[in-house]
């Protein structure tokens, strides 16, 4: 390896994780100041998941507990769903935005990216809740499987085909660096 190539690497190294590191602790102390209650990015998922099912036909409800840090989503008869601080899909999007500041060449192309794929792993995450809502009340025997297994892989595959089109079409060239 060239010294080049080792400096390029370190240089990808300490961007990824101290972006990661400075973005996990700030989300973190954010967190916990709402604690015990449920972060305000919990709730805002809650309520979307609960407005996508309502729209699709669920008679999905909120309900928030002032000292629980989850968001019960509920039919008329139960909870179907508990949605925690994990499910809100934030640490997904730190680890996403690590990666595309840690690659830049172009930082206004990797400004909007970063939002736009912040908004398609958003929207990925609603939906996956949405099913998990579908399943627990459908086959709640799969819902383990699907919740720790299948939807978490499909949430990363997201990301991995997010950071592969990042890296082959939008940040390959660089001109227009700044």
């Amino acid at each position: 390896m060239k010294w080049n190539e080792a400096g390029v690497a370190v240089r990808f190294t300490a961007i990824f994780i101290g972006t990661y590191l400075i973005l996990n602790a700030l989300y973190g102390w954010w967190v916990e100041s709402q604690y015990p209650k449920a972060d305000s990015m919990t709730v805002a998922v809650a309520r979307q998941c609960a407005a996508t099912l309502r729209w699709s036909g669920y008679d999905a409800q909120i309900s928030e507990l002032p000292a629980q840090p989850s968001v019960h989503l509920m039919n008329p008869e139960r909870t179907v769903l508990n949605v925690f601080e994990g499910c809100n899909g934030l640490n997904v999007m730190i680890v996403f935005v690590s990666f595309i500041l840690a690659t830049a060449k172009r930082w206004k192309v990797a400004a909007i990216f970063g939002v736009a794929g912040i908004m398609v792993i958003h929207l990925f995450n609603i939906l996956r809740i949405n099913l998990l809502y579908w399943l627990s009340m459908s086959t709640p025997n799969l819902f383990h499987y699907f919740h720790k297994y299948l939807f978490t892989a499909t949430i990363y595959g997201v990301v991995f085909l997010l950071w592969a089109y990042w890296m082959t079409k939008l940040n390959g060239s660089d001109t227009g660096k700044s």
